[in-house]
């Protein structure tokens, strides 16, 4: 039997028009994690709804950015023997404009885990892929620190959300796949791996025209979309996982735009969230 579940969720500049409310209610239910983490959510009212009205059986935290795209925990109440979460300001850049992350220690069965969940910095310029890196080389920091301070001296930890892997346009030109293949090497020479996930991307291209004017998909647009994978899950390579796929080969679950299409997908994508969540269980 799985000892928790946990779920990290992308929901994109999330405004919590009731719509909205309610498709995130429906698809967070079907997977009924033990940990939520959802990135980017904005209205505060409408974090107020999701913690007291359609999740009260879950305790929240959440992070306390100048950005105000805040990371958004919950957990089940009773599920664990403990729970600490900490804001973990040393993921943010110096100047404090991005997103810190979000710390959260769960105890059960005797045993300490520690879930981090991390926004990193969006874009293909070299400042956006240093910043990212930088974000990158502090998670063996941690897992080390963790390791030092644990009971057992056991690695357990996993880190997950939305690293935006889409790699740089100079000063040499690196692609999505490269950087991730780059993040997965530097991850197993510390301790880490990346584990697999049941589908190729999580992100898809959600609508047409500049950000400030940007227009709903057409049905017929969707075969001309992009799709990128920026959306992973890093754990300590003790780890063990429930597998996930058809095959039974992967330890992460995605759910969301893959699962649909036509109008659906369209419908998705433009008022729900142009990422995927990801879903995993802790075996």
């Amino acid at each position: 039997m799985p000892k928790f579940s946990f779920l990290s969720w992308n929901v994109r500049m999330y405004n919590g028009s009731k719509k909205r409310l309610e498709d995130a209610d429906q698809l967070i239910t079907e997977l009924d994690p033990d940990v939520i983490g959802l990135l980017e959510f904005k209205a505060k009212k409408k974090a107020r709804e999701l913690m007291f009205d359609r999740f009260p059986e879950y305790d929240w935290s959440a992070t306390d950015s100048t950005g105000n795209l805040e990371v958004l925990i919950g957990f089940r109440r009773g599920k664990f023997d403990q729970v600490i979460f900490s804001q973990k300001r040393t993921f943010n850049n110096t100047e404090r404009t991005l997103r810190p992350g979000a710390l959260i220690s769960v105890k059960t069965q005797g045993r300490w885990y520690s879930l981090l969940y991390l926004h990193t910095d969006s874009g293909t310029m070299h400042t956006d892929y240093k910043n990212r890196w930088k974000v990158f080389s502090k998670i063996w920091k941690l897992e080390e620190a963790l390791k030092k301070h644990s009971p057992t001296k056991q690695r357990s930890l996993i880190v997950l959300g939305d690293l935006n892997t889409m790699g740089k346009t100079n000063p040499g030109k690196l692609s999505g796949a490269e950087e991730i293949d780059a993040l997965e090497k530097k991850a197993n020479k510390n301790g880490m791996v990346l584990l697999t996930k049941d589908e190729p991307n999580t992100w898809s291209q959600w609508g047409k025209g500049p950000r400030q004017n940007r227009r709903k998909l057409k049905v017929s647009e969707l075969g001309g979309t992009m799709h990128s994978d920026l959306d992973h899950v890093l754990a300590s390579k003790n780890l063990d996982f429930v597998a996930h796929g058809a095959d039974g080969s992967s330890a992460i679950h995605v759910k969301g735009w893959p699962q649909l299409s036509g109008k659906e997908r369209v419908d998705f994508l433009w008022s729900l969230s142009d990422h995927s969540a990801l879903f995993g269980e802790v075996w």
